[in-house]
């Protein structure tokens, strides 16, 4: 595991000279542990040649975005919704939401990045807590029609909302988390529950984007309380 985490931050050094992957316990989480940039890692003034890379090949898997931390939590307080499930977690980056469902009792967990360097990330940090996932790069390489879906922090580009036209996500129980979208009405969600949560290593993020919605989706009755 040790060759895996070096050549996991040397992928981040292609983009930000001078950071380091550093092992963090995440809060809430079923004592989750993930490889995670410092926490000093270098912000600016960065020159022109890094600031093109960070634009063009930016590193996400390595931060634990709020939305993420929030669905680890929620996860943990409802585990009973995932043992023995198959679960997709769409966008996975840190895998931190995949692994929580795994750490739950889920049976079989496609974890799923578009991101080679995320399912590599992914895949280390399953191990590191002992779980092992089905990595995939595409939602259409799901051998099992999942019993869960789950997005963390997906939809901050407004071009992924055509994401829940998806038959696997519309025809499935889906969970989205997510601090910059508040209503999903027109796509078949509905807000449920919020959490304060925010990016491991802190972002200084403004407040507004520290509160996490949590939508499910409104035709289905699985995440409702009986």
């Amino acid at each position: 595991m040790m060759e895996q985490l070096k050549q996991l931050e040397q992928r981040l050094r292609e983009t930000l000279p001078g950071a380091k992957l550093e092992i963090r316990s995440i809060p809430d989480s079923l004592n989750i542990k993930l490889a995670l940039i410092n926490e000093n890692f270098p912000t600016g003034p960065l020159d022109q040649q890094t600031m093109r890379k960070v634009i063009n090949s930016p590193a996400y898997w390595s931060f634990c975005w709020g939305s993420g931390v929030a669905a680890a939590g929620w996860i943990k307080e409802n585990q009973a919704f995932f043992v023995g499930k198959t679960i997709l977690d769409i966008g996975s980056g840190s895998g931190i939401a995949a692994i929580a469902a795994c750490l739950s009792g889920a049976k079989l967990v496609f974890a799923c990045d578009v991101d080679a360097d995320a399912r590599a990330a992914t895949r280390y940090n399953a191990q590191l807590n002992g779980r092992k996932l089905t990595i995939i790069d595409n939602i259409n390489s799901v051998s099992k029609k999942p019993d869960v879906v789950l997005l963390s922090d997906v939809l901050y580009d407004n071009s992924n909302l055509s994401l829940l036209d998806h038959p696997l996500i519309a025809e499935s129980n889906t969970l989205i988390f997510d601090s910059r979208i508040k209503n999903l009405s027109a796509k078949g969600f509905e807000s449920f529950a919020t959490r304060c949560s925010c990016t491991i290593p802190n972002l200084g993020e403004f407040d507004e984007f520290r509160e996490v919605s949590i939508f499910r989706s409104d035709r289905s009755d699985y995440f409702k309380p009986d």
